[in-house]
């Protein structure tokens, strides 16, 4: 599997102004305090100021792979190359290791 940030959008201080609108404040640069209001919405599962940024990734991954991917989507746009407008050789994914069922499992 291969992955490549592609281009980002938004910054420490895009999640730092997210999560302060709801109190009417903007910020022009990140403080210690802000990177502390950081990591305690991420510890504490406040996840909204955080979708103010976003991240485009190049990922090459096998159909098995890219297939999880768009099954647990959220906040993600999805485009794959087609084989019907690009010419290029077939690849096949070969696994090393097979893994059997848990002999515990519980779903």
């Amino acid at each position: 599997m291969e992955v490549e940030l592609v281009d980002h959008m938004g910054s420490d201080l895009t999640v730092v102004n997210a999560a302060r609108v709801s109190f009417g404040k903007r910020k022009e640069e990140v403080t210690k305090g802000d990177e502390q209001l950081i990591k305690y919405l991420s510890q504490h599962g406040h996840w909204s100021p955080f979708a103010h940024c976003s991240l485009q990734f190049h990922i090459k991954a096998p159909v098995f792979v890219a297939r999880q991917l768009v099954k647990h989507q959220v906040g993600l746009s999805w485009n794959e190359i087609s084989r019907r407008y690009v010419d290029t050789d077939v690849e096949f994914y070969e696994v090393d290791k097979w893994r059997g069922k848990s002999k515990d499992k519980k779903q």
